[in-house]
Formats: C-alpha cells, sequence, structure tokens
C-alpha cells in the first residue's frame, strides 16, 4: 500500500491511504518539501476562523478520573460516557469497569457515591437525575462489591467543578466536566 497525499493536503493534515497512486498525488516528503512558511501561516490563519478550532481534540475521553482529597480517593465517572443524555441507565459494559475501579477499596470501607449535573434543565430536574445516577452506581457497586457499606446522594448542579458558563457564554467544556459521578472512599 503506498501512503499519497493530494496536493495543498498538507495544509489541513489530511491523507490518503491508496493501492495505488493518484494522478497528481506525491508523497508526504514531497509535499512538505513543498510548502512554504508563509503558506503554513496562511493556511493556519484560515484555519483559526472555523469554530472548531476552539476545542482541543486530544484522543479519547476517559471514563474516569481518579484524585486525592486530603486521605480521600476520589474516582469521577464521566457521565457523557457512562449514561445516555437525561438516562440513569448504565451501560452493562459499566459494571466491570467499576469493578475494576474498586478492586483495591479495602474490605468493609464506607463509599460515598455522589451525583452532579450541569446547569442545563431545572434545578429539580438536575437534582432527581444526579439521585438517579448515584443510586444506579452504587447498585453496580453492590452488585460486585457486596461488602461495602454505600451512601448514595445527588447534589444536581451545586456543586460545579467548572464554570457552566465564561463571560455569560455558555462554557460546554465546563458543563461537561460538572455532569459526572463520584466514588469516594478512605479519609
Amino acid at each position: 500500500m503506498r501512503r499519497t497525499i493530494l496536493p495543498g493536503a498538507v495544509l489541513l493534515g489530511l491523507t490518503l491511504i491508496t493501492a495505488a497512486p493518484v494522478a497528481g498525488a506525491m508523497t508526504v516528503d514531497e509535499a512538505i518539501e513543498q510548502v512554504t512558511p508563509g503558506e503554513v501561516s496562511a493556511a493556519v490563519t484560515r484555519f483559526d476562523d472555523f469554530p472548531v478550532t476552539r476545542y482541543q481534540v486530544s484522543g479519547p475521553t476517559p471514563l474516569e478520573t481518579e484524585t486525592m482529597e486530603g486521605d480521600t480517593t476520589v474516582i469521577s465517572l464521566n457521565t457523557d460516557i457512562l449514561f445516555a443524555f437525561g438516562s440513569a441507565e448504565p451501560p452493562p459494559s459499566a459494571k466491570d469497569r467499576i469493578a475494576e475501579l474498586l478492586e483495591d477499596v479495602p474490605e468493609g470501607m464506607t463509599v460515598q457515591v455522589h451525583g452532579h449535573t450541569d446547569s442545563i434543565g431545572s434545578s429539580e430536574a438536575n437534582l432527581a437525575l444526579s439521585e438517579e445516577r448515584a443510586d444506579a452506581v452504587a447498585d453496580l457497586i453492590s452488585q460486585v462489591r457486596p461488602d461495602l457499606s454505600l451512601q448514595a446522594e445527588g447534589f444536581g448542579e451545586s456543586d460545579p467543578v467548572e464554570s457552566n458558563e465564561v463571560g455569560g457564554e455558555d462554557n460546554p467544556e465546563g458543563r461537561a466536566a460538572n455532569r459526572r459521578v463520584e466514588i469516594r472512599y478512605g479519609g
């Protein structure tokens, strides 16, 4: 298989993989050699005009992040991956992943499950959804670790970790960070 690039496509980082050469195509090295610094600058300037450049693409979003707050371990589950929009029904695969996350939790430990939402929707609906999601995760935990003592609580939109708005404008990245279920233990 020969890797080729269409003229000008190097400016946008687009490559074409083909089994046969394409008319007018050149290798990646040939295309890079022909690009001048001025063309790169012009392409970057034009590309910056697209709204999509506001978002950083850094690979797949992880299901969870783990941090420490003093002596307390906090596993924050990304609800955008764990739950469908407006739903508290976790996918079947969530049970196995939660079991892995809790392997190191000492037997008999008290584990708190906190549900959180962003600020979209009414406070009442967000509180109910956060409670349902916390209960759903606690149910999964009880299935894989019946030895743990569980406390589930929903906080709705009342405890954001990021701003839902910046300068009066919607902040999608901040809202995404706020949609989470936290598993807390220790301390």
